[in-house]
C-alpha cells in the first residue's frame, strides 16, 4: 500500500465531512473534500484518489448519478466507492449497488465498520493495481519484442500456445548475411550497431 491513501468525501453537510476526516485523519488517511456531485467529479479528475465515501441525497446529481460517472469512466472502473447514506432500505442499497459502488454505509455509522471497509476496498484496489501495473511492464516488454499479431494469438489461445516444446511443422528458413557484418560490428557501440 502506498503510505498515505487519499479519500475523497462527498457530501453537501460540511459537518459530515469534518467527522469523517476527525475519525481517519489520524489513521493516516489524506482526505480530500467534495460538497457536490459535480465537485467530486472535477476532485477525482486533478487527483490520485483511492476511494471514495459518496453521499447520496445532494442538491443538484445525486451520489447514484456519481457513482454511474464515475464508474463509466475506463480508468476510474476499479475506484472503490462507499455509499453513505441516511436511506436505510432495500431499495436504495440496490441502487447503489446497481450504480457500481462497491460497498454501502448506513448513517449514523459506526467508525469502527466504516474503517474496516476501507481498509478492505483499499487492500484490494491495490492488490487490483499492482497485478495492473505488472501487467502493463510484461505486456511492454513483450512487445518490445514480439510481433502484435503473435500476441493476440497467445492470449486468444493461452493453453495451446504457452506449453514448452511447440509444435512439430514444416517450415522453409531463410538466411541472410551482410559482408563484412563481424568486422563492422567490432568497431562500433551497441547503439550504432542496433541502428
Amino acid at each position: 500500500m502506498k503510505d498515505k491513501p487519499v479519500i475523497l468525501v462527498v457530501d453537501d453537510l460540511p459537518q459530515n465531512i469534518e467527522l469523517i476526516e476527525a475519525y481517519l485523519a489520524p489513521l493516516g488517511y489524506e482526505i480530500v473534500k467534495a460538497a457536490s456531485g459535480e465537485d467530486a467529479l472535477e476532485k477525482i479528475s486533478g487527483n490520485q484518489v483511492d476511494l471514495i465515501l459518496l453521499d447520496v441525497m445532494m442538491p443538484g446529481m445525486n451520489g447514484y448519478e456519481v457513482c454511474k460517472k464515475i464508474k463509466s469512466n475506463q480508468g476510474k472502473t476499479f475506484l472503490p466507492i462507499v455509499i453513505l447514506t441516511a436511506l436505510d432500505n432495500m431499495e436504495a442499497k440496490i441502487e447503489g449497488l446497481e450504480a457500481g459502488a462497491d460497498d454501502f454505509v448506513n448513517k449514523p455509522f459506526h467508525r469502527v465498520e466504516l474503517v474496516a471497509r476501507i481498509k478492505n476496498l483499499l487492500k484490494i484496489k491495490f492488490l487490483h493495481d499492482e497485478v495492473e501495473s505488472k501487467n502493463q511492464l510484461i505486456s511492454g516488454m513483450l512487445h518490445r519484442y514480439v510481433d502484435s499479431a503473435v500476441i493476440a494469438q497467445i492470449l486468444a489461445n493461452p493453453d495451446k500456445y504457452s506449453k514448452l516444446g511447440g509444435e512439430k511443422k514444416k517450415v522453409a528458413v531463410f538466411f541472410c548475411d551482410v559482408r563484412g557484418f563481424t568486422s563492422i560490428s567490432e568497431s562500433m557501440n551497441a547503439e550504432e550497431l542496433i541502428h
